[in-house]
């Protein structure tokens, strides 16, 4: 069996995957659209099989397997003719997925549970079945032999206790704590991916008539006034998953047709709030790693607030920027 090489890992920065760690088991870890794939990206200008990253004990390469809107690191789009080798922090695009490159992932983060992994499992639990399974038969057979039990013990027979061994009660723990592990990142990747498609359906709701309450802050088209409900419910769904920053577009194009809406106009301030309170969180948390000299770490945490704010302030992302820039040049310095 080859050998598995479990430091490297991604941070990913939006979508489904934004504040989990995803670590690379395996040599080859395949990306892409369809559940085949060891990471799925659900999005329709992603390809079945977008590209592969092969983990090396010393290296991490990545290569775009021919995919039709390409694969960029650093914002430059890869040959898909060679692999691309790639390094901590550097930063991989592929369609609206952004990904932080890093190695040796830091503890109590959520990750993705590749094939491989579940595929050891699986043999692992066919092995262990077929063990218990001859086991037993051995011990059926002895019962049922006429020269075992005398015939005045037969009529007072009673099965013998069955012993498990501790290995086998180790390794069945195991296989569970692996099932529970990836029901749940199964569970959690479903939501977003669903607010995903509704964010995309939102969209093409929209008129030409726009409001802005901030010059910093991005204008939303109106929606149609036979639409009002549909897209309060849906922010409404956004913000009872703390995703304050889908619903502001969506409470913005409401205001936008309908300026009087109270509702809209309470929530909307409400979910620019906790945007705002969100952002300042990741800013502390970088300005603290940037402290201890975790470069890497600060870099992550601005990231994660970069891209709450490009689309909601330019000041503060323009400002954000700025510290991500200098941890970058620390980092190369050092």
């Amino acid at each position: 069996m080859s050998s598995i090489h479990y430091s490297w890992y991604l941070s990913g920065l939006n979508e489904e995957y934004k504040d989990q760690v995803i670590i690379l088991m395996g040599e080859e870890i395949k990306l892409g659209r369809t559940e085949q794939n060891d990471v799925v990206l659900a999005q329709n200008n992603i390809s079945r099989h977008h590209a592969s990253i092969f983990v090396g004990p010393k290296a991490c390469h990545i290569q775009d397997m021919g995919s039709r809107n390409g694969t960029f690191v650093n914002g430059t789009r890869i040959d898909p003719a060679a692999p691309k080798k790639i390094a901590i922090q550097d930063e991989l695009r592929i369609g609206q997925y952004l990904f932080v490159v890093g190695k040796k992932a830091p503890k109590n983060t959520g990750y993705a549970v590749t094939a491989e992994k579940i595929l050891q499992a699986k043999k692992k639990i066919e092995s262990f079945s077929k063990e218990w399974s001859k086991e037993l038969r051995i011990k059926s057979e002895k019962l049922r032999s006429k020269d075992f039990f005398s015939s005045k013990q037969k009529k007072s027979i009673k099965l013998p206790e069955i012993k498990l061994s501790k290995r086998f009660v180790l390794y069945s723990l195991m296989i569970l704590v692996l099932a529970w592990a990836a029901y749940s990142s199964q569970s959690k990747d479903s939501t977003p991916s669903s607010k995903s498609v509704e964010s995309q359906k939102e969209t093409s709701l929209a008129n030409s008539t726009s409001i802005s309450t901030n010059p910093n802050t991005k204008s939303y088209p109106a929606a149609k006034r036979s639409d009002i409900d549909s897209i309060m419910e849906r922010a409404l769904s956004y913000v009872q998953f703390k995703d304050y920053a889908a619903a502001i577009p969506l409470l913005q194009s409401v205001l936008a047709t309908e300026s009087e809406n109270e509702k809209a106009r309470l929530l909307l301030d409400r979910c620019k709030k906790r945007l705002l309170e969100t952002i300042e969180h990741h800013r502390e948390n970088g300005a603290r790693e940037y402290e201890k000299l975790y470069y890497d770490r600060a870099i992550i945490e601005w990231k994660k607030a970069y891209s709450l704010a490009v689309d909601f302030d330019s000041t503060i992302a323009s400002q954000i920027e700025t510290l991500i820039q200098d941890a970058q040049d620390k980092l190369k310095n050092n």
